[in-house]
C-alpha cells in the first residue's frame, strides 16, 4: 500500500511545511515518562503536529486545512498513528518497511472492533492495548513509536508489549493458549519433539519459535506480509503448512501414507463421503475437492480433549460418519469388540473399550498399509505381500484367529494380476495399499476376494458373531461363491472349460468328497481338487496328501493310480519321463516365451508355443524349469480346437464325459492336427521325421487306433494321428522309448522296437538287417566315447556317460533320414533306396565313414593308406555290389548289415588260406585280387605252434617292453591262447606303428603308392626287438621275421 510524498502531505498538511523549514533531525527520547507528555519539542512534534503551540493560536488560519484526528480506514485516530504518518519514514529512506504495505500480502486486520474471542486486558481503566476514537484495531494498538522499554532489546522495541515468546499476541488471543484439551494447538512446546531442527521452509518464510525452541503464534502465522490468508506463513490448502513440522503423519500421495502408515490426504475420496453435520462443524476439503489434515482437525476451537478433531470420536463415531460403507463390521466377527475384547492395538487402546475401528486401524504412525494398528510378524511365506500381513497379524497360529490360519498352502498372494493379462472386477493392492480395480494393475491379496468388513456379501444386514460357521456365500468373501463360482471366475475364467468333461467332478464322481470332506456339489466344481487355504499341496490341491512332493504329476497321480478316481485312465509302467529339465532339449524358457538355440538347431526359424514348466516343488518355473503332466495336459480344457469348442474353450453347453479322448483333445494343449505338434513342440529336432520312410500317416494312417475311435464317436471328426503317435504314446507304452507297437525279435531292448517293422511279415520287411549283422548288447566302455553315438541300458534307457550298450538307435537315428541334410526327407512314394550317407544314419558312412570311426577311432589311421581303396583301387565292390564312394572307406571290407559272416562283419569274397583270418586278408592279396601285387609267396604261420597273448607274456616277463601280437582261435577271434597269422604282425588299419597318422606321400603331387619295408608295410612292431619270435628261433628270429613271406626262409 505505497504512498507517494504528495499523499502524505495531502493527509497532514502544515506538519510536512514546518519540517522542511526547520530542518530538524529526529532523536531518541531518553525516558519514557518525557515521550508520554505532550510537549511543543521540535523533534516530537515530527509526529505529534497536534502539539506544536503554532496550531493553537486563535488569530491565524491555516494555508492547509488542519484534521489533527482525521478518518482513516482503520476509523478515526490521531494522525500520528496513520499509515501515511509511518510510511514517510519507512519508506526506506529511514528504514525499508514497504513489503508490509505490498499487494497480494496479508496482514492483521485493522479498521475492526475486537470480537468476543478477543479479551484486550485494561489497567487503571485503560486498554492496555489501546483502539481508535471508533474503538477500532489500528496500528497504534499494537505498535508504539516509544516502545515498552529503551532498555529492552530482545525484540523490536516498537511494540506495546514485548513479543519474543508471541506475549503480544496472547495478550489479546488468549483463549489460543489454552492447548489441546481445550481444542487449540500446542503453544509452549519445543519443535524439537517433531523434528532435529526448524523446518527450512517456513524459517524461510519468516517463522519465528521461541528462543528455547517453543512453538508460538509466529511459527505458523506472520503479523505482516503474510503469503496467505489468516496470516499464515505458507500455503495449507493442502495440509502444506502442518505438514512442515508433522512431516511423520503428512502423505504426500497414497502410495506415501500406505507406506508411512498414515491416513492418506490430497486425495478425492471415492467411497468415503463427508457428511454435511462434519462440514458444519469445521471439517475442509481442498479447493479441488481433496481431504486434507483439516478434514478431521481444527487448529482452533476444535473438540476439546480430542486431539484437535473435529468432533469427538466416541467408539470410532468420527471414522464412521466418513466411511459408512465400513460399517457393517460392527457386530460381525471381525468386530474385536466381541471377537477378542482384551486385546490391544499398538497404542494399547483396549478393543472392548473402543470402537470397531481402531482395533485394527490408527490414522497415524501405523504398522503397516491401511494404518495399521497390530504388530507385524510376517511368516517367510508372505513377506512378498505387505496386504496379506495385516490380516496375518491375526490369522496366524498364535493369533488372535488362531482357528481360522490359512495353513502352509494357500491361494498365492503378492502375484502381479497382470499373469492373467486381462483386468479384473475384484480389487487389486500395491504394496503401499494402494487400491486398483478394472484394470491390470497391483498384485493379488487377501483383500482381493475378501472384504474384511462385511461378512456377506449379498446381505448387509446378515453379520456372522464369533463361532458361527460361514460358508461358500458369505465368510467376507466380496463375491459369493455358490455352484457358478463367481468369485473364482473373476479371475480364472478360462478354467470354465472344465464344465461337463471328464475332470467334472460333479459328473464324474457326485459322491467322491475332497479332504475338507465335501463333495463336488458341496464345494462347487473347483472345489473338488483345490481349496483356496489349508490345502494339501501345491496348487491349492484338495486331495490326497502331497506334502512335500513335487505336484507338478504327483497330483494328477492322486486320481489316475489303479485305486483312484481316474484308474480307468492310469500312465503305466512306461510314460512321458517327469521333472526333466527342458534345457536338455537345448530350449531356454520363461512363461510367455521358448526358444531354441539357433546355433544347435536345423530348425532356427520355428516359433514354439510356451508350455507350463515347473520348479523342483511343483510351482511354476520363472525361467526354464521341470517338465510335469501340467506340460502337456491343461486339466481344465478337454480340446484347444475350435470346432470341438464353444467360445473361448468353454465347453458349458457338450457334455463329454463319456466321450473317449484322442490326440486332438485328452485335455491336451497344443492339437496333433496329424502333425504331431505338441511332440515336436518341445522335440523340433524331431520334424525331420515328416513325409520321410518313417512317417507312416499317409502309408499305414488305417492302422491308427485313434482313427477307428474318432468314427465311432458323436462328433464324426476324422483324426489322423501325427507321425509321433504311430510308433510312440506318452501313456501306458510297452517299452522304453515310449513304444506303442508290438516288439520284434530283437535281443536288446532297442532292437526289439525295431524289428516290430523290420522283420518277416513287418512293415518294413523289405528292409531287414540279414542273419550277419553289427553285434549289439556290446559293452562300449572300451571304445571311443562319442557325444554323437548314444548308447542304452540293458532296458533300453539312454546312458549320459557313453559307457552303456550298443543298439539300432547308436547308429541309427530313425527320425532323420539324411545326417547331412534336413530336407531330404526319401519320400515313401518315390521308392528309393538308402545308402551309406543317408538311411537314417546318425553320421554319414560314406566317404572316411564318420559314423564308423566315431567309435572305432583307434581305426582312423587307416585313412590315406594303401588300405584306403579310393586311392589305389576305386573301383572295387563289396558283397552289396557298392563301390567306395557309396560304400565309405570301411565298407569295402566291412557292413554292418547284410554282412557275408558275423565276425568283422566281413563284405568280401574270402581268399585261399588255411585260417580265417588268412582268407580275409587274402581276398584281395591272391594273384588274381586287387593286391595282386602284394602276393606274398608263403602267407601262412603254422597253426599247431600255439602262443600266449601279449597280455599273458607280459605278467611272465614283467617290465619287459612287448609289443603287442595278438593271437587268434580257429574262428578268428583274439584269443588269450591260440595261432600266429597274418593280423598277428599286421595292423591292418596303420601303415606304420608309431605313425598313427595319414602317410605323407597323400599330400603330395604324386601321391602314388609307395614300396613299404620292415619298419611300415601295416606291420605292429616298428622292430624285432623283444618280438615273440625270439622265444622259439632265439637268435634266428630277426632273420624270419624280416623275410617270412619269403619261401626260402623257411626251408630247413
Amino acid at each position: 500500500m505505497a504512498h507517494s510524498k504528495l499523499s502524505i502531505l495531502k493527509h497532514i498538511g502544515i506538519k510536512q511545511q514546518i519540517l522542511l523549514l526547520s530542518g530538524l533531525l529526529l532523536f531518541t527520547c531518553f525516558s519514557q515518562a518525557a515521550v508520554r507528555l505532550p510537549s511543543a519539542n521540535r523533534e516530537c512534534a515530527s509526529c505529534h503536529i497536534m502539539w506544536l503551540s503554532e496550531f493553537k493560536r486563535k488569530d491565524v488560519s491555516t494555508l492547509i486545512p488542519y484534521n489533527p484526528k482525521p478518518v482513516m480506514k482503520s476509523g478515526k485516530q490521531d494522525v500520528a498513528s496513520t499509515d501515511p504518518m509511518c510510511f514517510s519514514c519507512h519508506d526506506g529512506f529511514v528504514l525499508e518497511s514497504r513489503f508490509l504495505w505490498e499487494g497480494n500480502k496479508h496482514s492483521h486486520p485493522t479498521g475492526q472492533k475486537p470480537s468476543r474471542k478477543i479479551s484486550i486486558p485494561r489497567l487503571n481503566g485503560k486498554n492496555v492495548l489501546p483502539l481508535n476514537d471508533d474503538g477500532k484495531i489500528y496500528c497504534g494498538t499494537c505498535h508504539s513509536a516509544h516502545g515498552v522499554d529503551w532498555e529492552q532489546n530482545e525484540t523490536a522495541v516498537f511494540m506495546r508489549i514485548a513479543n519474543e515468546d508471541g506475549q503480544l499476541c496472547v495478550t489479546c488471543h488468549k483463549v489460543k493458549t489454552r492447548g489441546p484439551k481445550h481444542g487449540f494447538h500446542p503453544l509452549k512446546r519445543k519443535i524439537q519433539k517433531l523434528l532435529n531442527k526448524p523446518p527450512r521452509k517456513l524459517m524461510e518464510a519468516g517463522a519465528r519459535f521461541a528462543n528455547n525452541g517453543h512453538v508460538i503464534c509466529q511459527s505458523c502465522h506472520k503479523p505482516h506480509g503474510a503469503e496467505e490468508k489468516k496470516l499464515l506463513l505458507v500455503k495449507n490448502d493442502k495440509s502444506q503448512l502442518c505438514g512442515e513440522c508433522h512431516i511423520n503423519r503428512y502423505s504426500k500421495s497414497l502410495a506415501h501414507a500406505g507406506q508411512s502408515g498414515n491416513h492418506p490426504i490430497n486425495i478425492k475420496p471415492k467411497n468415503a463421503k463427508i457428511p454435511d453435520s462434519m462440514m458444519q462443524r469445521g471439517s475442509k476439503l481442498s479447493k479441488t475437492g481433496e481431504i486434507i489434515c483439516q478434514t478431521c482437525h481444527r487448529p482452533h476451537q476444535a473438540e476439546p480433549e480430542t486431539s484437535l478433531l473435529v468432533k469427538k470420536n466416541i467408539k470410532d463415531s468420527l471414522c464412521q460418519d466418513c466411511h459408512a460403507d465400513k460399517r457393517q463390521v460392527s457386530g460381525s466377527k471381525h468386530d474385536m469388540r466381541l471377537a477378542a475384547k482384551n486385546s490391544k492395538n499398538i497404542r494399547n487402546q483396549v478393543a472392548g473399550n473402543s470402537g470397531p475401528c481402531s482395533a485394527c486401524h490408527v490414522p497415524h504412525k501405523g504398522t503397516g498399509a491401511k494404518m495399521w494398528a497390530r504388530p507385524l510378524k510376517l511368516p517367510d511365506m508372505f513377506r512378498q505381500d505387505s496386504m496379506a500381513s495385516l490380516c496375518l497379524s491375526c490369522h496366524t497360529k498364535d493369533g488372535l484367529a488362531k482357528k481360522h490360519t490359512v495353513g502352509q498352502f494357500s491361494h498365492p498372494v503378492g502375484i502381479p494380476v497382470s499373469k492373467l493379462k486381462k483386468a479384473i472386477a475384484l480389487p487389486t493392492f500395491s504394496d503401499n495399499g494402494i487400491k486398483w480395480q478394472d484394470v491390470i494393475k497391483g498384485k493379488v491379496s487377501c483383500a482381493s476376494c475378501h472384504d474384511p468388513h462385511q461378512w456377506d456379501p449379498n446381505d448387509i444386514n446378515h453379520k456372522a458373531l464369533p463361532g458361527e460357521k460361514g460358508d461358500a456365500t458369505n465368510r467376507f468373501l466380496r463375491i459369493a461363491n455358490t455352484e457358478e463360482l463367481a468369485l473364482c471366475k473373476s479371475c480364472h475364467e478360462e478354467k470354465w472349460s472344465i464344465t461337463n468333461t471328464k475332470h467334472d467332478m460333479r459328473r464324474m464322481a457326485p459322491h467322491a468328497k475332497n479332504i475338507a470332506g465335501q463333495t463336488a456339489d458341496e464345494s462347487g466344481i473347483c472345489g473338488s481338487c483345490h481349496l483356496v487355504h489349508n490345502a494339501n499341496g501345491n496348487r491349492l490341491w484338495a486331495r490326497a496328501d502331497l506334502s512335500g512332493q513335487n505336484t507338478s504329476y504327483i497330483a494328477c497321480l492322486g486320481c489316475h493310480n489303479k485305486k483312484g478316481l481316474g484308474k480307468k485312465k492310469t500312465p503305466g509302467n512306461h510314460s512321458h519321463p517327469l521333472n526333466v529339465d527342458i534345457k536338455n532339449l537345448g530350449i531356454s524358457a520363461t512363461p510367455d516365451n521358448w526358444e531354441i538355440d539357433q546355433k544347435k538347431t536345423d530348425y532356427p526359424e520355428t516359433r514354439l508355443v510356451p508350455l507350463p514348466l515347473f520348479d523342483a516343488s511343483g510351482k511354476p518355473a520363472s525361467k526354464n524349469g521341470l517338465v510335469g503332466c501340467g506340460s502337456c495336459h491343461d486339466p481344465h480344457t478337454w480340446s484347444t480346437q475350435s470346432n470341438m469348442t464353444k467360445g473361448n474353450g468353454n465347453m458349458a453347453n457338450k457334455n463329454l464325459t463319456q466321450q473317449e479322448g484322442n490326440t486332438s483333445s485328452s485335455f491336451l494343449r497344443i492339437a496333433d492336427q496329424s502333425l504331431s505338434k505338441l511332440c515336436v513342440n518341445c522335440h523340433i529336432e524331431k520334424k525331420s521325421i515328416y513325409f520321410s520312410k518313417h512317417d507312416l500317416t499317409e502309408q499305414y494312417g488305417k492302422l491308427s487306433t485313434q482313427l477307428e475311435e474318432n468314427q465311432k464317436n458323436e462328433n464324426h471328426i476324422r483324426h489322423l494321428a501325427g507321425p509321433c503317435s504311430l510308433c510312440h504314446r506318452p501313456h501306458n507304452a510297452t517299452g522304453p522309448a515310449l513304444w506303442t507297437r508290438k516288439k520284434g525279435p530283437g535281443k536288446t531292448a532297442i532292437a526289439a522296437l525295431c524289428t516290430d517293422c523290420h522283420q518277416q511279415y513287418g512293415i518294413a520287411e523289405n528292409k531287414l538287417p540279414a542273419k550277419h549283422s553289427h553285434p549289439l548288447g556290446g559293452d562300449t566302455s572300451r571304445l571311443h566315447h562319442d557325444k554323437r553315438i548314444p548308447t542304452f541300458d540293458k532296458d533300453g534307457q539312454r546312458q549320459k556317460d557313453g559307457k552303456g550298450l550298443i543298439d539300432c538307435a547308436s547308429c541309427h537315428n530313425p527320425h532323420r533320414w539324411d545326417p547331412q541334410d534336413i530336407n531330404n526327407r526319401s519320400l515313401p512314394m518315390l521308392g528309393e533306396d538308402g545308402d551309406t550317407s543317408n538311411s537314417f544314419l546318425r553320421l554319414s558312412a560314406n566317404s572316411n565313414s564318420e559314423l564308423c570311426l566315431a567309435c572305432h577311432a583307434d581305426k582312423r589311421t587307416i585313412i590315406g593308406t594303401d588300405h584306403d581303396l579310393k586311392y589305389n583301387t576305386p573301383d572295387a565292390r563289396n558283397n552289396l555290389l557298392q563301390a567306395q564312394n557309396v560304400s565309405g572307406l570301411c565298407g569295402q571290407c566291412h557292413v554292418p548289415h547284410n554282412s557275408l559272416e558275423d565276425i568283422y562283419l566281413w563284405s568280401r569274397k574270402k581268399g585261399p588260406g588255411d585260417d580265417p583270418i588268412e582268407q580275409r586278408c587274402r581276398s584281395c592279396h591272391n594273384s588274381l585280387g586287387f593286391a595282386a601285387h602284394k602276393n606274398p609267396e608263403l602267407t601262412n604261420h603254422p597253426q599247431q605252434i600255439k602262443i600266449w597273448s601279449t597280455k599273458i607274456r607280459k605278467e611272465i616277463h614283467p617290465g619287459k617292453k612287448l609289443p603287442d601280437i595278438p593271437v587268434f582261435d580257429k574262428s578268428g577271434k583274439r584269443s588269450e591262447f591260440g595261432s600266429i597269422t597274418c593280423a598277428s604282425c599286421h595292423n591292418p588299419h596303420q601303415w606304420s606303428a608309431d605313425k598313427k597318422i595319414q602317410p605323407p606321400w597323400r599330400a603330395t603331387k604324386n601321391p602314388g603308392n609307395k614300396e613299404g619295408d620292415a619298419r611300415s608295410s601295416f606291420l605292429r612292431a616298428r622292430n624285432s626287438e623283444n618280438i615273440v619270435c625270439t622265444e622259439c628261433h632265439g637268435n634266428d628270429a630277426i632273420y624270419r621275421y624280416k623275410y617270412f613271406h619269403s619261401r626260402s626262409t623257411h626251408k630247413k
